[in-house]
């Protein structure tokens, strides 16, 4: 209602998405704004608001100034976004009366779960242990509370990024700091024809055109985290001789939606292994382009790290723990599930903790009395 782009109802790019608008007649009030005139108020929607009786002090300048204040966002794709389908909708004995009870509030969420996305999930989950980059951020400073957005967009890839990058809010002067989650892992050679993918030279002047509108979007002392491309053969190693929900296997699926032409990625889940192996290359080689950008430029608002996609380790922790890979994707044989977004948060935190932890700087050693006074949960 106030065009701050935050709201207070859940799906359409709502509180699932963003965290929730606590004033929607305020364009000045939203989640990651700092402090304005009036300190009592809850100008951060992070729900510490009022003053102490006894000084006089706003309790946001009293628990939160000097602490390490950062929201969470990702930029990118599905993946990000955490697209998913339930495997209940595809086989035939799961249906019944309540099966698709679900499915308007989906398709008006687009069909992605960003409420348990390994980077901005905030609900918990009945099935896992629903972690995120997030959760564990706000857990480290209560006062992160409610400063989270997702703007991944299904089919996301560098050139289209250009548009689905704007609906991200933070305002250079007004705002805190943001922990960027730049994610594009394959819709750049998802494409159905060689031809279609994005070549070396248009994905670096891609990357470098979102990388400088962020640069004059998000306040100073940000930092952006870049995963690289997934390596894509991984899900067509593992699932190609599994059983799909439909009965069939995922080698039959594969072949079947390049059929009609309506795969979510010819390259990657294709039966021809040369066709796999040359997407690939393609991804291995976008990858570069990061690394050539770290190494060539630097911005004036956030520093940057790039990490491969960590897709090897998590499968690895998942066999260790006598898991099998199946475990991690969803059922339409392309998309990480639930416990795998679970598992690449901690696979991230960890490496914040040990490589970067001026990023995230010292504990809040006002979570206590945030959680006693305004009755925040401890732990999500």
């Amino acid at each position: 209602m106030d065009n701050d782009t935050f709201s207070d109802i859940s799906t359409f790019r709502g509180y699932h998405w963003k965290g929730t608008d606590c004033d929607e007649l305020n364009s000045n009030i939203y989640p990651g704004r700092k402090e304005g005139k009036n300190k009592v108020i809850d100008h951060d929607c992070n729900g510490i608001y009022g003053k102490s009786n006894s000084t006089g002090k706003a309790f946001e300048s009293v628990l939160c100034e000097n602490t390490n204040r950062l929201g969470v966002a990702v930029v990118g794709d599905s993946a990000g976004a955490h697209f998913s389908i339930p495997e209940k909708y595809f086989n035939a004995t799961d249906i019944q009366k309540g099966t698709y009870h679900d499915i308007l509030r989906r398709i008006a969420d687009e069909l992605d779960l960003p409420f348990e996305s390994g980077y901005t999930a905030h609900v918990p989950t009945a099935d896992y242990v629903s972690h995120s980059v997030y959760k564990y951020l706000r857990n480290w400073n209560l006062c992160n509370n409610n400063d989270y957005q997702n703007v991944g967009v299904n089919g996301g890839d560098s050139g289209n990024s250009w548009g689905n990058i704007k609906a991200l809010k933070r305002d250079p002067v007004n705002d805190h700091p943001l922990l960027i989650f730049f994610e594009l892992i394959g819709n750049d050679v998802c494409s159905k024809s060689f031809d279609g993918m994005t070549t070396v030279a248009e994905f670096e002047k891609n990357v470098l055109r979102l990388l400088n509108w962020l640069d004059s979007t998000v306040p100073k002392g940000s930092h952006v985290w870049i995963y690289g491309l997934a390596d894509g053969e991984l899900l067509y190693d593992n699932l190609h001789n599994w059983t799909h929900p439909l009965n069939v296997t995922y080698a039959q699926v594969y072949d079947f939606l390049n059929c009609l032409e309506i795969s979510p990625c010819w390259g990657w889940l294709n039966t021809n292994a040369t066709i796999r192996r040359f997407t690939t290359e393609r991804a291995m080689n976008l990858s570069k382009v990061y690394n050539k950008i770290l190494k060539e430029h630097t911005f004036e608002n956030f520093d940057m790290v790039y990490y491969e996609f960590p897709a090897l380790d998590i499968l690895q922790r998942r066999f260790d723990e006598g898991g099998i890979p199946q475990d991690m994707i969803g059922c339409d044989g392309f998309h990480p599930n639930g416990l795998f977004h679970s598992y690449l948060a901690d696979w991230t935190w960890n490496k914040l903790q040990t490589e970067h932890p001026d990023w995230i700087g010292m504990q809040n050693p006002h979570n206590d009395e945030i959680i006693a006074r305004f009755r925040l949960k401890p732990d999500l």
